[in-house]
Order: structure tokens, then C-alpha cells, then sequence
């Protein structure tokens, strides 16, 4: 009898994840909420798309995971770490690129 355990294909690495991600922008009606207990978490290797309507968050989003701008509430990790952390070595091995850039 073979007693030996098999090994398990390792998981992925995580690259981004988010957590229970809020966005409220004030505005003079109140405030508008764009994000809600957002939670996304992107692998290495995977490819993500974020599709959507004008205004409905996606560059906030991706701002946010680059550290140019700080969520509400919840956390956005890169690699580990939060985004506006990141060592040089490690911030650059992220890029992105905006439509119409």
C-alpha cells in the first residue's frame, strides 16, 4: 500500500486582492456610493477585463489598486502589500493601461 500523499497542484499566487471594498464620493445631493463590499481577487497569469457603463467605477477601481486613490473602507492589497507600499521592485512588476492613454 502506497502511503504517500500526492501533491496538490500549488494555488496560484495571489496578485491583487480585495476585500469588502467601499467608494463613496460626497457630493452636494449627498454622497454616491460606487462600490459596495466589493471583494475581487486576480491570480498571477490571469487576464481580467472590467466592462461596463460610463460612471459605474472602473477606473476608480484601478486607480485604487495602483494607490492613487484610497478606498472608503475595506482593503486592496498588491502583492502583499497595500498599493502606496510597494517597494520599487515590486512596483514594478504591476502596469496597466488606461484607454486613451
Amino acid at each position: 500500500m502506497n502511503t504517500q500523499a500526492t501533491p496538490s497542484p500549488a494555488a496560484p499566487e495571489t496578485v491583487v486582492d480585495i476585500r469588502r471594498l467601499w467608494t463613496v464620493f460626497k457630493n452636494t445631493d449627498g454622497e454616491q456610493v460606487v462600490h459596495r463590499d466589493l471583494d475581487l481577487r486576480i491570480a498571477r497569469g490571469e487576464v481580467l477585463s472590467l466592462v461596463g457603463g460610463s460612471g459605474t467605477g472602473k477606473t476608480v477601481l484601478l486607480r485604487q489598486i495602483l494607490g492613487l486613490e484610497k478606498p472608503s473602507k475595506g482593503t486592496v492589497e498588491v502583492l502583499g502589500q497595500a498599493p502606496g507600499e510597494l517597494s520599487a521592485a515590486g512596483a514594478a512588476n504591476v502596469g496597466m493601461l488606461f484607454q486613451h492613454g
